[in-house]
C-alpha cells in the first residue's frame, strides 16, 4: 500500500485488503476513500463516480474471463497509487517503479503497467479504508 504522508487507513483496512486478496488470489485490491479537513473536524466520503455495482460488497474482475475490464475497474475513481493494496511479488518480480522523469502524476503510469500485469483486480466498492487528508499544501 502507497500512503501520503497526512493521510491515514481505517482501523481493519489492512486486514480487510488482504483477506479480500487471499480470498481472491487478487493482484490489487482497490476501496473507496473519505476525505477529510486538516483539522479533522469536518469529513466525507469521497465520489468516485463509477460504472460499478456499489450495492454489492466485493466485485472481481479475473484476466481471460467475461469479467475482465480493467477499463470498468478504473472507471470513476483516479490512477493514484492510493486507496489501492498491490502484490508485492508482481512490483519486485517485473522490478516496478515510478519513472523518476514523470514529476506529476507518477503513480498514474506506474497503474497501467501494473494492471497489464495483474491476473485479478477486485473493488471493495461499498468500503472507505483511505482517508485523504485535504490541507494547505495537499496537491
Amino acid at each position: 500500500m502507497f500512503l501520503d504522508g497526512d493521510d491515514y487507513l481505517s482501523d481493519d483496512c489492512v486486514e480487510k485488503a488482504v483477506s479480500a486478496a487471499d480470498k481472491n488470489n487478487a493482484d490489487i485490491i482497490s476501496f473507496r476513500a473519505g476525505i477529510e479537513n486538516d483539522n479533522h473536524d469536518d469529513s466525507f466520503d469521497l465520489k468516485l463516480y463509477t460504472l460499478m455495482d456499489q450495492t454489492q460488497d466485493m466485485i472481481v474482475f479475473e484476466k481471460d474471463t467475461p469479467s475482465w475490464d480493467p477499463g470498468k475497474f478504473l472507471n470513476g475513481k483516479t490512477l493514484s497509487v492510493t486507496f489501492k493494496m498491490y502484490n508485492a511479488y508482481i512490483i519486485r518480480d517485473n522490478n516496478l517503479r515510478f519513472n523518476s522523469e514523470i514529476v506529476v502524476a507518477e503513480d498514474n503510469e506506474f497503474n497501467l503497467r501494473f494492471i497489464n500485469l495483474a491476473r485479478k483486480l477486485v473493488f471493495l466498492p461499498r468500503y472507505i479504508g483511505y482517508t485523504y487528508v485535504m490541507n494547505g499544501g495537499s496537491l
